[in-house]
């Protein structure tokens, strides 16, 4: 657009945009939505959505307000700015921003570009028409709504009690939370993926590299240089201000035959998203735009669809291209969630080093009881203090989150992390956690010093792969759970504190977080968070001391540096002429 660019009223409070704020006459359901989307080229709006939801959700320091206004000029006209700050003034709370665009809503209108739009040329440049945005924008605001509605439905009411009603909310909390934020660090992602895959894993599955290779036609590190090429473009400003690419992106360097390879195996065509999000959505959800988050158009053009999908692509595709291939599920699975265990006991290590011979943690320590699986993950011991952690690396199904049935959802957490059922239930997670205490106060466990005269406070600490298992609710909830196991076992001089789920996230901040020990940050965590309904990241975030004192993982920031080096060398390798000259 030329001319003074639009601008939108408010701050960094942020108030949803309704469809009504621009078409206050038209009712907001689905078949306007038809009507809305049909107008519009199908696969241009597809690849604008993308860019849109890059500048919204991709990874970055831009605060909200900063991304809504970018995103608003992409693809805003002044007429509509207008509109917006006139209802934004009248019914906002003083001083909130309007917000209009959000990664959920963002992909509701893919899901309604993709089955409903008209399949034209394909060229963007038809956002250069002003009928053009106004059109989109009005979908955007529609899918948001729309998105709502699937959402919660009528998920928020109906429980007898309190604590039914958060039960009976869970799966849609997990739901917002997922679709509702911004890509994770790229760095972070990047040094993460590459140890868990690159060295965790194949120490634990001997096949892995080979497996991946046989699934793939790629050594997994060329994969992840792959995805590692295409952070610039989830990134809140992408490279060369758009998150549009072709097929040339990588032409000019040494990857280029590799990198075709992989689009090939990540990108799917208009019709083929469609016909993918026709089937089955209501039981995969996006599952489709996860496992395929590049589009491809017939003009010749890529985008991202999801810049935070594309982050989580990275941290877990490598594990599922080799089961997608017929690899034994189990032992797959089981394999990640012992290099998930390596992966944290690692860092602790590195946090809680022995000193002048003194040690304060002891990993995988047993009980006096026979059986060789009955071990603690991690025990920190601060003396009067100790701290229990047990480690998991499971996976939700995406189809128990959003049913009808809100108890499948829980069933899959209590399966998951607390008890899974069978002729003989097997404890995971905190029943574990409540085993292990359980034998501690009771004395039968060696090889961690417990001196249970100065013994005065236990954490249990359950520390997750999956990040979205921090959303409203869970903790509160797999703390009853908890609670359940562990019964009657505490004594009066011992306080068993609640539950903490900490993210990997979580323990990753904590490792290069100086000021604040653990075991004060627990006990604080455990006073505010109102028996888990507060996540640790959301309390660390909003804690007027902590929020001001954590940091990036160190160690991971400097191993994405050195990635990033790498990556340079391996894509642009020098000559002996360029040797020579420097």
């Amino acid at each position: 657009m030329s001319g003074d660019q639009p601008r939108l009223a408010g701050s960094d409070v942020g108030v949803f945009v309704p469809f009504g704020a621009l078409e206050p006459s038209r009712a907001a359901t689905e078949a306007t939505m038809v009507e809305l989307v049909s107008r519009l080229d199908r696969d241009a709006a597809l690849l604008v959505c993308g860019h849109v939801n890059a500048l919204v959700t991709g990874s970055g320091i831009s605060d909200v307000r900063e991304r809504q206004q970018r995103a608003f000029r992409a693809v805003g006209t002044p007429d509509d700015c207008d509109l917006i700050n006139r209802w934004h003034l009248g019914t906002r709370p003083k001083g909130a921003s309007a917000v209009i665009f959000f990664q959920g809503q963002l992909l509701e209108l893919t899901r309604w570009l993709a089955l409903h739009g008209s399949p034209a040329t394909g060229d963007p440049a038809c956002f250069g028409q002003t009928e053009v945005r106004k059109i989109f924008l009005r979908a955007a605001l529609l899918a948001s709504e729309l998105w709502a509605k699937r959402t919660f439905s009528d998920r928020l009411s109906g429980g007898q009690t309190g604590a039914e009603a958060i039960e009976r909310a869970l799966g849609a909390f997990r739901k917002s939370i997922e679709e509702s934020g911004v890509a994770a660090h790229p760095g972070i992602a990047i040094a993460r993926g590459r140890l868990l895959f690159e060295r965790f894993l194949p120490e634990r599955l001997p096949t892995y590299r080979s497996d991946f290779a046989t699934a793939t036609g790629m050594s997994i590190g060329d994969y992840l240089t792959c995805v590692t090429m295409l952070m610039p473009k989830v990134s809140d400003q992408p490279s060369d201000g758009t998150a549009l690419f072709r097929e040339t992106y990588a032409a000019r360097t040494e990857f280029a035959a590799k990198f075709a390879l992989f689009l090939r195996q990540t990108s799917q065509t208009p019709d083929e998203l469609k016909t993918s999000l026709e089937k089955g959505f209501e039981k995969n959800g996006f599952k489709a735009v996860r496992e395929k988050p590049i589009l491809a158009t017939p003009a010749g053009w890529y985008v991202i669809l999801d810049a935070a999908y594309f982050v989580d692509h990275f941290t877990l595709s490598p594990l599922f291209k080799v089961i997608s291939s017929g690899k034994q599920v189990e032992k797959v699975f089981g394999a990640f969630g012992d290099a998930f265990e390596d992966y944290v006991i690692e860092i602790l290590e590195r946090r809680y080093p022995a000193t002048f011979g003194v040690r304060r943690l002891f990993t995988r320590t047993k009980s006096r009881e026979e059986n060789p699986e009955f071990e603690i993950d991690a025990l920190l011991n601060e003396g009067a203090d100790l701290v229990i952690m047990e480690m998991k690396a499971a996976f939700v199904p995406e189809r128990s989150i959003l049913t009808d049935n809100p108890a499948s959802f829980l069933r899959e957490l209590r399966k998951k992390y607390a008890v899974e059922p069978g002729e003989q239930d097997r404890e995971v997670g905190v029943a574990q956690l409540a085993r292990q205490i359980r034998a501690i106060l009771l004395d039968r466990w060696d090889g961690a010093e417990i001196d249970h005269g100065q013994l005065r406070r236990i954490y249990p600490v359950l520390v997750v792969h999956d990040e979205r298992l921090a959303s409203p609710g869970v903790g509160a909830f797999l703390n009853e759970r908890f609670r359940e196991r562990l019964r009657d076992a505490a004594r009066a001089k011992v306080r068993v504190e609640d539950l903490t789920i900490m993210t990997i996230h979580d323990l990753e901040i904590k490792e290069s977080s100086d000021g604040f020990s653990l075991t004060a940050l627990l006990a604080a965590y455990v006073a505010g968070s109102r028996g888990g309904m507060v996540a640790l990241h959301n309390f660390l975030a909003r804690h007027p001391t902590y929020s001001t004192m954590v940091r990036p993982n160190e160690t991971l920031m400097a191993n994405s540096l050195a990635e990033v080096e790498e990556l340079k060398n391996r894509l642009f390798p020098k000559t002996e002429g360029d040797e020579a000259a420097s």
